[in-house]
């Protein structure tokens, strides 16, 4: 590097500031001390010079600098530069070499910092990345994986005992040989235990008090999440909700079920989608699932249960809320398609219905009707735990600040609504369910 007032050679070391040094010293330790040689040689030799560049008072410093070599960056200024008259011998070269080295740090700074970004940006998605293969059960651990999990955790904790352990693996195995669901997160009782709750009511004649309560006809079955579908089975509990329902009413019975009253289980559903996407339904859903879905934790939804329903003669409606159409950010549109659903069933089945949102599902099995307007949907929870049902079976007051969903309660931006509407008798009604098509009804509608 070049001394910015005597411009004389310096070595990139300390050296280098103890020549600058000397310049401000006035003369006490003479530039001419640490000539270039000595400083080239790498000699510290600290002598003075009676002859040495003497600071000349036509030369005036206002503040000091020090030329510092570090980074790998020559002259980089630390104290703010040198405040060097004009007239001085290459102050104008030095200025100009160390500003240019300040700004090339600036660039490579920023650069650096640049990169830092993109680097942490790339961090972050690849965590939410994991996070949402995770939560949507796609991440290549199978459901049987997750149940042998469950069973050794609870073991380890003491809440299960080995005997408990191979009742449940035995269960599993045989709900999985034979198809049918294996009844240990079933609870039959909760509908018919809050229908007769609900009957023994005399309800007052105040402005917010229930005039009537619609229900699902047959009623259907609570079920819920179990130890190898937690977390992710809730699309297939309340499609297994639905089918219990649809189990009960004979036409059904003969259609779906050839005439055996079970319900299906998770894995036979899982192999039921697989079929329907196999026969043309549903190739979106399909080709973003990987065509597999038997023995893994992938979460299925409004179009699944779609297709799997369709594929098996049953003609059902989808309704898509895309935004909210209340005041308030409410649905009120979804609150009126159910009742417009279970009042213009009146002398036929009117089954329950799947309600989806992002993240998760539930399932509509009435709807309380009060004075003033303010309605609830009566909803059943794949996230309830059976022996909590249970109790709610003996005691039915109790379930109801869980059963009830007022119109405020629905937060979500979206939601869709899948209502079984009768039966696809011909090929041609058939074929063009595979598509969704005139059974997709957006609310609002699309603008033309």
């Amino acid at each position: 590097m070049e001394c910015p007032v005597c411009g004389a050679l310096l070595p990139l070391d300390e050296r280098s500031n103890l020549h600058v040094d000397a310049h401000f010293a006035g003369g006490s330790h003479s530039a001419d001390s640490y000539s270039n040689h000595e400083l080239l040689d790498g000699e510290n030799s600290h002598g003075r010079s009676e002859g040495a560049h003497a600071t000349s008072s036509s030369d005036s410093y206002g503040r000091r600098g020090y030329a510092r070599a570090g980074s790998g960056v020559a002259g980089r200024v630390m104290s703010g530069g040198w405040d060097i008259d004009s007239g001085a011998s290459g102050s104008g070269s030095a200025a100009a070499a160390a500003a240019a080295a300040m700004a090339a740090m600036e660039a490579s700074d920023a650069a650096m910092a640049r990169r830092l970004q993109r680097e942490e940006d790339a961090r972050l998605a690849a965590r939410e990345a994991e996070q949402l293969r995770e939560m949507y059960g796609l991440t290549g651990v199978s459901s049987d994986q997750q149940l042998q999990r469950a069973l050794d955790n609870a073991v380890e904790r003491g809440s299960m005992g080995v005997a408990d352990v191979y009742e449940i693996q035995r269960l599993k195995r045989s709900a999985n040989r034979i198809g049918y669901d294996d009844g240990l997160s079933r609870t039959p009782g909760l509908a018919p235990a809050l229908q007769a709750w609900y009957s023994k009511q005399r309800f007052t004649v105040s402005e917010d008090s229930i005039t009537n309560v619609l229900w699902c006809r047959p009623p259907a079955d609570q079920f819920s999440s179990h130890l190898e579908d937690r977390g992710w089975g809730c699309g297939y509990r309340n499609l297994q909700m639905l089918l219990s329902s649809m189990c009960r009413e004979p036409a059904f019975l003969q259609l779906v079920f050839n005439d055996v009253p079970q319900v299906p289980s998770v894995r036979k559903l899982q192999q039921l989608i697989e079929d329907a996407w196999s026969a043309g339904f549903d190739p979106v859903g399909r080709d973003q699932l990987g065509s597999r879905l038997v023995n893994t934790r992938k979460w299925i939804g409004t179009t699944e249960v779609f297709a799997l329903l369709s594929f098996l003669r049953v003609r059902c409606r989808v309704y898509d809320f895309r935004r909210p159409t209340g005041p308030g950010g409410t649905h009120l549109a979804l609150f009126e398609a159910v009742k417009s659903y279970y009042r213009g069933r009146d002398t036929e089945c009117a089954f329950p219905l799947y309600l989806q949102h992002e993240g998760h599902s539930r399932t509509v099995v009435g709807m309380e009707m009060r004075r003033n307007g303010d309605n609830r949907l009566l909803l059943f929870d794949p996230a309830w735990r059976p022996a909590t049902v249970s109790g709610w079976c003996r005691k039915p007051s109790n379930a109801l600040s869980s059963v009830r969903c007022r119109l405020t309660d629905l937060r979500q931006p979206e939601y869709q609504l899948l209502c079984v509407t009768g039966t696809l008798a011909g090929d041609e009604d058939w074929h063009r369910a595979k598509s969704m098509r005139g059974a997709l009804m957006r609310v609002p509608p699309t603008e033309k």
